[in-house]
C-alpha cells in the first residue's frame, strides 16, 4: 500500500486525481475492514449468557 502511494506520487499527477487515487487506494482496506467487522458483528457471542 505505501509503495503504491509512493509511486502514485512520483509521477506528476495532477493533485486533483492525485487525491481521488489515494482516496480510492486506501479506502480498500478500510472498507475491506469495515465489512469483516459487520460480518462477525451479527454472529451471537457464545460467551453472553442468554436472558
Amino acid at each position: 500500500m505505501v509503495l503504491a502511494s509512493l509511486v502514485l506520487g512520483a509521477h506528476a499527477l495532477r493533485p486533483l486525481i492525485l487525491g481521488f487515487v489515494l482516496v480510492a487506494l486506501l479506502g480498500i482496506p478500510w472498507l475491506l475492514a469495515v465489512v469483516r467487522r459487520l460480518s462477525t458483528e451479527a454472529e451471537p457471542d457464545p460467551e453472553i449468557k442468554q436472558l
